[in-house]
């Protein structure tokens, strides 16, 4: 099978559901619309709906919403006097609410409406939050949980929805982990120095092994379809890598990036950005591998892309966020 016949089959339409894209509009060349001086390096956007977009940033514990189509600032949430600062990344819960973490100060739940703390999770044994998709949600059971990585190589499963939250799962690993992706049957996968894993967490155990996936760690992954994987390097690897988590197949490498990979997103119908490092995003087609157009805008390395409505949103440490329009 080839590898185009790998990926028509692995893409279906389950990824683009399961992120809730409007793909009505394809990718084309980009044009930056507005440029958004945030005075602080930006870590995660997270997607509110079509028109508002959040944002975590280094030097302070406020999180901010943009209007996406004149980059205004709607509202600020949290306080800016607070031990909670470099909120390094940030998910949106199933119940509308915000998990955000920050280095050794644990994890806080916030109501978007209220714009309060409901939450705070301190018992996670130095939460390690050293870039992008070290901290992932879900819900089952009428809870809403998060996936956090700790600094004994372990990854809780902690419940927000009790007081304090409660860590009701550990998967345990030997080496480093950088980041964690949620499949949609319970398994977790993970990116570590070298090794991609994808975990049963309810019986703690390494299923699927990539072994030596890049050198100089795996610093993200995204999820593509409910069973294509995507993976960025480190400094020394600088590789997007394309897996098939059901053949256990590496698909495509794409090469082009002259720094660490830092965040993966999907953005559009079989095309997922990665953003770097080396101060630029590049788009890719995945049914050909094959790089489609780049963003060199920025000035400083850039941590996050994603996908709001027709826009595309990227944050970096220039201290900008820029949206563009297709």
């Amino acid at each position: 099978m080839t590898n185009q016949q790998i990926l028509s089959s692995a893409l279906g339409g389950s990824a683009l559901n399961r992120l809730k894209l409007q793909t009505t509009k394809p990718l084309g060349s980009l044009k930056c619309d507005n440029t958004i001086e945030c005075r602080d390096r930006t870590y995660a956007i997270i997607p509110l709906d079509e028109n508002t977009f959040l944002t975590s940033h280094h030097s302070n514990s406020l999180l901010h919403t943009w209007d996406v189509t004149n980059g205004g600032k709607k509202s600020s949430i949290g306080r800016r006097k607070d031990d909670f600062i470099s909120v390094y990344d940030a998910c949106l819960l199933p119940s509308g609410r915000i998990a955000c973490a920050s280095i050794e100060k644990g994890v806080k739940i916030f109501d978007l409406n209220d714009e309060v703390v409901v939450n705070e999770i301190k018992d996670l044994e130095t939460p390690t939050i050293s870039g992008h998709h070290t901290l992932r949600c879900f819900h089952y059971n009428g809870c809403d949980y998060i996936l956090v990585i700790s600094n004994d190589n372990s990854l809780k499963v902690v419940n927000v929805t009790t007081s304090g939250g409660q860590t009701e799962k550990t998967v345990q690993d030997q080496e480093r982990i950088y980041c964690v992706e949620v499949l949609s049957d319970g398994c977790v996968v993970t990116g570590s120095d070298s090794n991609i894993k994808l975990w049963d967490i309810e019986n703690n155990k390494c299923i699927i092994l990539f072994e030596d996936a890049h050198y100089e760690g795996v610093l993200s992954l995204c999820l593509v379809s409910h069973n294509l994987l995507a993976s960025g390097g480190g400094p020394e690897d600088c590789s997007v890598k394309v897996w098939d988590l059901k053949t256990k197949e590496l698909v495509f490498t794409l090469q082009g990036h002259e720094g660490a990979v830092r965040h993966i997103s999907l953005v559009g119908e079989n095309t997922i950005a990665s953003a770097s490092d080396d101060k630029t995003v590049r788009f890719w087609d995945l049914l050909t591998g094959c790089e489609m157009f780049c963003i060199k805008e920025h000035r400083g390395p850039v941590k996050c892309v994603e996908r709001v409505g027709d826009k595309i949103i990227t944050g970096s440490n220039d201290e900008t966020i820029k949206i563009w329009s297709f």
